[in-house]
C-alpha cells in the first residue's frame, strides 16, 4: 500500500482572524456592579439578616440610652456632698487647710476621686496619713492619724517616734535632734537608747546629734556631753555609767565632757568643775578647790 503525501497549503499572514470578544473571569468588576443590586435585594429578602441588624440598632440605642443617662444622674444636686466630717484625735491640724481643700475638689457622691482626696489630706503638715471614705446619702468621711512629737529635729523641724521629719510648729520644751534626714529614724532609736539607759542615774538626753561623719555626741541635762565617736556606741554609753556611779556623781557641771572613744578608760575635759559640798577632807586647803581649766583622769 503506498501513501500520498498531502501538500499543506501556506497561510497568508495577509488574511486576519475574525474577532472574537474577550472573556471576563468570575467575579470581576463587571459581575460585581451587576450583583450589587441582588445582593441587597437578597439581604432584605432575607428574615434572619433583618432580626440581626434589629437587634444591632436596638443594643446601640440602649447603650447610648443608658450614658446619656448615667450623665444626667450624676449632675443631680442630691448626689452634692453636704457634709466633711473628720474623725481621729486631731490636735494641731488647721481646720481652714482642711476648708481650703474642700473649695479645691470637684464632684459629687459618684464622682469624686477619693484617691485625690486621700493624697491632698496627707501632704498637709501634721497630718502622717489619711483615709477617706463616703456615707450615704451625702457625707465625706475623712479620718487623720497626726504625727505625734517627740522631738524637734534641726532647727526648723520636728520628729515623731516613727523618725518621720515633717514641718510644724509646737509650743513647749522638747529634746533637740540633730542628723541627716535619711538617719532620722537611726537618731530616734538611738533616743530611745539613751532615755532607758539613762533612767537608773537620773538623767535624760537633751540634745542628740549624729554628724555627718556619723558620730555621736550627747548632751545631758545635768550638764556632762558625751563624745561616743562613731563606733562600739552601747559599750562606751555603759563605760560612762560605770564611771557615773563611780565617781562622776560626786560632780556638779556645766560644761564637762567626756570623751569615750577609746578602747579602755575615758577622758574628761572641763571648763568649770566644782566638787559638792561635803566631798572635801576637812582642813583642805582653799587652793585645791580651784580647777579652772584643768584635766580629771578616772580611774575604773
Amino acid at each position: 500500500m503506498r501513501f500520498k503525501s498531502v501538500k499543506k497549503n501556506k497561510l497568508d499572514t495577509r488574511q486576519r482572524p475574525a474577532y472574537e470578544p474577550p472573556t471576563r473571569r468570575p467575579g470581576s468588576m463587571g459581575e460585581a456592579r451587576r450583583d450589587g443590586g441582588n445582593w441587597l435585594r437578597a439581604f432584605w429578602a432575607t428574615p434572619a439578616h433583618i432580626n440581626r441588624a434589629t437587634q444591632a440598632l436596638c443594643g446601640a440605642a440602649f447603650l447610648l440610652l443608658a450614658f446619656m443617662g448615667g450623665v444626667w444622674a450624676m449632675r443631680l444636686p442630691m448626689l452634692e456632698f453636704r457634709q466633711v466630717q473628720v474623725v481621729g484625735d486631731v490636735r494641731h491640724l488647721q481646720r481652714a487647710e482642711l476648708a481650703r481643700l474642700v473649695r479645691q475638689w470637684r464632684g459629687n457622691f459618684l464622682t469624686l476621686d477619693l484617691e485625690r482626696v486621700r493624697r491632698d489630706v496627707a501632704a498637709l503638715a501634721w497630718v502622717k496619713d489619711a483615709d477617706v471614705a463616703r456615707r450615704w446619702p451625702a457625707e465625706l468621711i475623712i479620718a487623720v492619724n497626726e504625727h505625734q512629737p517627740l522631738a524637734r529635729w534641726g532647727r526648723r523641724s520636728l520628729v515623731d517616734n516613727d523618725g518621720k521629719v515633717f514641718a510644724g510648729e509646737v509650743d513647749g520644751s522638747f529634746p533637740r535632734l540633730f542628723g541627716p534626714d535619711e538617719h532620722a529614724e537611726r537618731v530616734v532609736e538611738h533616743y530611745h537608747k539613751l532615755v532607758l539607759a539613762l533612767a537608773p542615774i537620773g538623767a535624760r538626753p537633751s540634745e542628740v546629734r549624729l554628724s555627718p561623719r556619723l558620730a555621736w555626741e550627747v548632751q545631758l541635762d545635768n550638764g556632762f556631753k558625751l563624745e561616743l565617736g562613731r563606733a562600739d556606741f552601747d559599750e562606751r554609753l555603759q563605760t560612762f555609767l560605770t564611771a557615773y556611779r563611780v565617781e562622776l556623781h560626786n560632780f556638779a557641771s556645766n560644761t564637762l565632757v567626756v570623751d569615750l572613744r577609746y578602747k579602755r578608760g575615758l577622758a574628761l575635759k572641763v571648763g568649770q568643775l566644782q566638787e559638792r559640798p561635803g566631798d572635801q577632807p576637812a582642813g583642805a586647803s582653799s587652793k585645791s578647790k580651784k580647777t579652772g581649766s584643768a584635766k580629771k583622769r578616772t580611774r575604773l
